[in-house]
């Protein structure tokens, strides 16, 4: 799978999380004890690492991508600057 695939998918994993963390939220604002207030935060704060670590994992994903692409142009551009030079 390439890097634009890769990154689709984990765009498409962050939704179960964020779901989840909005719903703990919500239910933090309904309950009814200071201890399910905390085990509806906890659970949230959770899903808050998943998402930063899905979020690191797409920002590497990119990276790459872009040192992929970046690679890419300056070989073109050394090949243009080859290619001229030698019709000269």
């Amino acid at each position: 799978m390439d890097e634009l695939g890769q990154l689709n998918m984990m765009l498409h994993d962050l939704c179960q999380p964020l779901t989840t963390l909005q719903c703990r939220l919500e239910m933090a604002t309904l309950v009814d004890t200071l201890e399910e207030y905390r085990e509806a935060v906890a659970l949230a704060l959770a899903q808050c690492v998943r998402l930063a670590e899905s979020v690191r994992s797409m920002r590497e994903v990119t990276r790459v991508a872009t040192e992929k692409v970046n690679g890419e142009e300056t070989q073109m551009a050394e090949d243009c600057s080859y290619v001229t030079k030698g019709s000269k």
